[in-house]
């Protein structure tokens, strides 16, 4: 998918949308968002719950969002020890949060990493 594409479909900016693009494109490509309406939603869906491709770190301030304070201490979620609420806080264009026993996830970043163990990168305030 070109900028232009990516600009329009997603109602963001060219200059936002040649930084992900690529990155995009390689993500659709490698888990087979091949047909139009699996990329109309994949963009969508990315575009939502990035701000329009805007953050790829949730935004986190427990007073403000109360459901993020009970992230912690959830061990079905992997939150084990204090602190690991915000630890494991939403990342990557998608926001993935849950986070059991260190599982490597699938994220889509400028730089084209598609792979990431959160455990080894954990989120910095």
């Amino acid at each position: 998918m070109d900028a232009m594409t990516l600009s329009a479909a997603a109602g963001i900016s060219v200059p936002r949308a040649e930084l992900w693009a690529l990155p995009l494109t390689a993500a659709m490509n490698r888990f087979n968002v091949t047909t139009a309406l699996r990329q109309a939603c994949f963009i969508a869906q990315t575009g939502h719950e990035s701000l329009g491709f805007a953050l790829v770190r949730e935004i986190w301030n427990p007073k403000q969002v109360p459901a993020q304070a009970r992230y912690e201490g959830r061990a079905d979620l992997g939150n084990t020890q204090p602190g690991d609420g915000m630890r494991f806080m939403g990342r990557g264009l998608i926001q993935i949060a849950v986070v059991p026993d260190g599982v490597v996830v699938a994220l889509v970043t400028p730089d084209v990493r598609l792979a990431l163990s959160v455990e080894d990168q954990p989120a910095t305030p």
